[in-house]
């Protein structure tokens, strides 16, 4: 896992109301960021020798990565026998204490979040001037490190996409904008993508701890509100999640320059790139939801996660999408077991991936027995029980309405399931439903018998 964690901090909305022009931003950012790849901030010593000492519980056993402000450790919990990510704080918190009180909100915010595609802190501690955080170790490799390779296919893509909206909307309902969305920020653990380094974080309501105007974050990926020091919100991380998409869908970011500067100046003033210029042939669809997030107002761009989920939803039905476009209820989040290989499966790791194999045919042959009885089960409870009243949103794969995507409700009138209706509902390309219509049970099955074929292996409880 490579640490990015940035030596500056976020800006505090309350006293970067007013907007600050780009050679502003790019001055203050040289001012807090690192002067270039591996640059290191003066704030920042020289890093003591940790390899081999124990902090707290923890024996430091390798170096992961390293960033502005510390450095992430593999290490041994000699009280729970298992390793972790040990993240090292050694600037000294007597050149700024705001340093120290960063680190600390980076494992709080942390700490504070529970999701399978977040990392998971176990513990804070310190020891002499060192300050460190446990957290999960991850085994894989970042977004940006695939990306040398190839860019990523349109299904490994909008898989990518949806566990990373429902990671960001779980941030984002604890009040919390994360500020750094990049592809170096994002790490592919087998089928699983997981958001890391909340160092810019910030926290809806808490006061700030940095200077006044003062910009933070990577250019490539910032939003022009971001650029401009004005305040940040969810809007703000869906902006860098589509320049994120825009990356793994063909290699590049949208904005590139020789400088700081320019790149700024771009996101501040050009219109963004199409997806079709980069990617000929990519469906329409996924051009234009990109093109709102990267909007310049964030008025314009979606106003939420579970907003882009709806219009991503047409494109690619994964549980992430469902559950967040509000097709699933809120008991239905067996797709977001933490060690479960969601499909389309993302890159994995060139070590990872041997060590999968070798276990692939067991787990299969585990699972189909797994699959049998349960399916044996669920027979016999459908028996004993009405079927559930909402469906999954399903695309109608024969007949008059090929292609068209559905939900529906089963209304009872009675014990025989005869006699049910059915609400239907139809998703319109702009990610909206129309207003539900009723069918009769026969019509219903008449009208979509691709469905009402399917209806007790694809609905879920409301």
């Amino acid at each position: 896992m490579a640490d990015s964690s940035s030596n500056a901090a976020p800006p505090d909305p309350d006293k970067s109301a007013q907007p600050v022009s780009p050679e502003s931003a790019v001055r203050m950012l040289r001012e807090a960021m690192p002067p270039g790849p591996g640059g290191q901030d003066t704030l920042v010593h020289e890093a003591p020798p940790l390899l081999g000492r124990t902090l707290g519980q923890y024996r430091i056993l390798g170096k992961i990565g390293q960033g502005g402000m510390g450095m992430v450790f593999k290490a041994e919990d000699l009280a729970l026998k298992r390793l972790v990510a040990l993240k090292v704080l050694w600037a000294n918190p007597l050149d700024d204490p705001r340093i120290a009180e960063r680190f600390i909100r980076e494992a709080r915010c942390l700490a504070r979040l529970s999701h399978p595609n977040l990392l998971h802190v176990y513990n804070v501690g310190s020891e002499g001037d060192l300050r460190y955080f446990a957290m999960e170790l991850l085994e894989g490799r970042t977004l940006a490190e695939a990306l040398r390779q190839a860019p990523l296919k349109v299904p490994e893509a909008l898989a990518m996409a949806g566990q990373l909206l429902s990671a960001l909307d779980c941030v984002h309902r604890q009040g919390i904008t994360h500020r750094d969305v990049k592809s170096g920020n994002i790490m592919l653990c087998d089928a699983r993508a997981v958001l890391m380094d909340f160092g810019l974080a910030k926290e809806e309501h808490t006061s700030g701890l940095t200077s006044e105007g003062v910009v933070l974050g990577t250019p490539e990926y910032m939003a022009p509100e971001q650029a401009d020091g004005r305040p940040c919100g969810p809007p703000t991380d869906l902006y860098s999640l589509g320049v994120v998409l825009f990356e793994a869908l063909t290699g590049r970011v949208p904005f590139m320059g020789r400088s700081a500067l320019s790149i700024i100046k771009q996101h501040l003033d050009e219109p963004p790139p199409t997806l079709a210029s980069r990617l000929p042939g990519i469906d329409p669809r996924l051009d234009r939801i990109l093109a709102r997030c990267l909007a310049k107002d964030p008025k314009d761009r979606f106003a939420d996660c579970p907003a882009m989920a709806v219009a991503l939803l047409p494109l690619c039905q994964t549980p992430e999408l469902l559950q967040l476009a509000g097709a699933l209820g809120a008991g239905d989040t067996l797709a977001m077991d933490r060690n479960r290989p969601l499909r389309p499966t993302l890159p994995l790791s060139p070590g990872v991936a041997g060590a999968h194999a070798s276990r692939k045919w067991f787990w299969l042959a585990a699972t189909f027995v797994l699959v049998l009885l349960l399916g044996l089960v669920l027979v016999r409870a459908l028996k004993r029980r009405p079927f559930p009243e909402r469906g999954q949103v399903v695309r109608v794969e024969s007949g008059p309405h090929r292609g068209q995507m559905l939900r529906w409700t089963f209304v009872s009138q009675g014990d025989d399931p005869t006699a049910w209706v059915h609400r239907v509902e139809s998703l319109n390309p702009d990610g909206t439903w129309n207003a539900p219509r009723t069918l009769s049970h026969d019509d219903f099955r008449r009208t979509y018998p691709h469905l009402s074929l399917r209806q007790s292996e694809e609905t879920v409880s409301p």
